[in-house]
């Protein structure tokens, strides 16, 4: 009447450790100091001066170039200054938040952090 059921064998496996993995653990820290580029980001951050400090020299003159002309063309009356002004400052920001949430890299593609993350 009853008939035999077949099962396969069971494997027994040793149970798996889950961990949260540091998502800066395999990547290199930059040697340059994060309040350092932080403050000049936030004091001086529409000349670029912390872009010079993090070694994005390109990306330094960039912006120290558009706060020049922005700067010479409010001088001399144009309203398209204003609007270059504007777009600085609205970069500075959004570079200032990436330095906050240490999103930031330096010239060698380093992350800027605080400091080293806890394991």
């Amino acid at each position: 009447m009853a008939e035999a059921v077949r099962r396969a064998p069971v494997e027994i496996r040793a149970p798996v450790e889950i961990t949260k993995a540091d998502p800066m653990s395999s990547e290199e820290r930059s040697p340059k100091s994060y309040g350092t580029a932080v403050s000049l980001c936030g004091v001086f951050g529409i000349f670029g001066v912390h872009h010079f400090y993090l070694g994005n020299y390109l990306h330094g003159l960039v912006d120290l170039a558009l706060s020049i002309v922005s700067l010479v063309l409010l001088w001399n009356g144009n309203d398209v200054g204003l609007l270059f002004l504007l777009a600085d400052a609205l970069h500075t920001v959004f570079v200032f938040y990436q330095l906050i949430v240490e999103k930031a890299r330096d010239g060698q593609g380093r992350r800027v952090c605080l400091a080293p993350h806890a394991a």
